[in-house]
């Protein structure tokens, strides 16, 4: 049979009012569960997993394909209106995305983060169904040594994208990277920075860092303002508003698509890294760097096309090479095999399986794109509420979301203190964009730089006689030194 006799053989599955109406269902519990902090994409496919069991194969794994894509999308919703991100890769997205909340602009941000969430889902969904063995072998050119470079690109664009101190953000890189190598070393297996406690050999948990980050420093922030908190009325804030901002900034969709998609599919990068070099990438490609973090929809754009990407970037290596691109990823491959399909190259001939993934998630994008667009303006209610209920709200959020992560209340006395510190360091002014940044990308340096090494038996130059490293290598020299260099001249021309 034929490309085009399978697809016709899965949209004859797909649009049947049975599985319309559950693709309907499970889009809107998605974007509930990615609302919710502490639940994420890879909680929710556990959670929804055994409840497909008693449907076919590729119904069953196309409901959780729809449910990865809007669980996702759903973390933006709560990262926008109350500062807290849903999921770890609506970390970036709160940037801008609270700020314009604060403006009373809620709806217009809900609306940007719509539109770009279903354009980059759309452009990672492109990849994964024509693209997806191409993709699936250049990542696996991926060595230990091009992890490693990759991370220290991500790092060094911060210098190029830093407002004021360029050594209070270096500082608050280098304080990200001591808080991510608490716990387990990951070739050697020996604890370090544990305090002889048994709680922090798992190391601090993403989710309760940002939730502390971001939410509990946000509430501290609010809690000594003397200032009312929401100083706008949402009433005039217009979803539509969001997508013609949207609309407006097209080459910072492809580009997160494009960014996310890439990322999301090298194994062990993850969707955060991909959140935020997105969005980093924006800044410094932006002509008004210094608008960033203040309420520019261009940070929501291009956080939110690149989450969505990523999702989709994610089940290239899954589908084409049974290898996980992250957590959730690695869930998709268990209920493929529970399902009796062995991931691989093979898995999908002479079958319309991957044609019914496809088009359901096609269809789960459209359902959370005028879910968006449609609730966006009830969703932005919140900005009405008084301040001492958003407060309440905002703290009752973080604190159940820190203790959902893994169901422990030293999680929750964890992110208080992380919050503590993050109000001490922003009213200080050390980036806390930079703080995430290490914490994320140290990780995945530390495993690549120790790899290298192990297999190139010590030799350095590995580093640079790759390819894919060398490449990334002058990339993150030239991010690095050129805002240094034109720092200079400016001074001297001042002068």
């Amino acid at each position: 049979m034929t490309a085009l006799g399978y697809i016709q053989e899965a949209l004859a599955t797909v649009l049947t009012p049975e599985l319309l109406g559950l693709i309907l269902a499970v889009s809107l519990i998605g974007i509930l569960l990615g609302a919710t902090p502490g639940i994420g994409p890879t909680l929710a496919l556990v959670l929804f997993f055994p409840f497909t069991f008693v449907l076919e194969p590729e119904v069953g794994l196309s409901l959780m394909a729809v449910l990865y894509g809007s669980t996702t999308f759903g973390g933006s919703v709560s990262a926008i209106l109350v500062n807290i991100p849903g999921t770890p890769g609506s970390a970036a997205t709160l940037l801008d995305g609270y700020p314009l909340t604060k403006q009373g602009k809620a709806a217009v941000a809900l609306g940007t983060a719509t539109l770009s969430s279903f354009v980059g889902a759309v452009i990672g969904l492109f990849f994964l169904a024509l693209f997806a063995p191409v993709l699936a072998d250049f990542s696996l050119e991926f060595g230990p040594a091009d992890f490693f470079m990759l991370a220290v690109f991500g790092l060094s664009i911060i210098s190029a994208v830093t407002r004021g101190s360029l050594l209070k953000s270096l500082v608050a890189v280098s304080i990200g990277v001591v808080f991510a190598s608490v716990g387990t070393d990951p070739i050697r297996a020996s604890p370090r920075y544990v305090f002889d406690t048994f709680y922090l050999q798992g190391g601090i948990d993403l989710v309760v860092l940002l939730v502390g980050l971001f939410a509990v420093s946000q509430a501290i922030e609010m809690t000594l303002s003397t200032d009312s908190v929401v100083r706008v009325s949402a009433a005039g804030s217009n979803v539509w508003e969001g997508v013609r901002e949207a609309m407006r900034d097209w080459t910072g969709m492809l580009r997160g698509g494009l960014i996310g998609t890439f990322v999301g599919s090298i194994p062990g990068v993850g969707i955060s890294a991909a959140n935020f070099l997105s969005y980093l990438v924006a800044v410094r490609l932006s002509d008004k760097p210094e608008s960033f973090g203040t309420g520019n929809p261009e940070g929501v754009v291009a956080a939110e096309s690149a989450n969505n990407g990523s999702t989709m970037g994610a089940l290239v290596p899954a589908m084409a090479l049974a290898i996980p691109g992250g957590a959730s990823a690695a869930v998709f491959i268990g209920v493929m095999v529970t399902y009796g399909i062995s991931p691989g190259p093979q898995a999908f001939e002479g079958t319309a399986l991957p044609y019914v993934i496809y088009i359901s998630i096609l269809l789960g994008n459209v359902v959370f794109l005028l879910g968006g667009l449609l609730g966006g303006k009830y969703f932005a209610r919140v900005n009405d509420l008084p301040d001492d209920i958003l407060l309440a709200s905002i703290i009752s959020f973080a604190l159940m979301g820190a203790y959902a992560v893994r169901t422990n209340i030293t999680d929750v006395m964890v992110a208080v203190l992380i919050g503590l510190f993050a109000f001490v360091l922003d009213r200080r002014g050390y980036s806390l964009v930079a703080f995430i940044m290490g914490f994320i990308l140290a990780p995945i340096a530390e495993r690549g730089f120790q790899r290298a090494l192990l297999i190139s038996g010590g030799d350095y130059s590995v580093f640079v006689t790759r390819p894919i490293s060398g490449f990334l290598l002058v990339l993150s020299l030239v991010m690095f030194f050129s805002p240094i260099v034109l720092r200079l001249r400016t001074e001297r021309g001042d002068a």
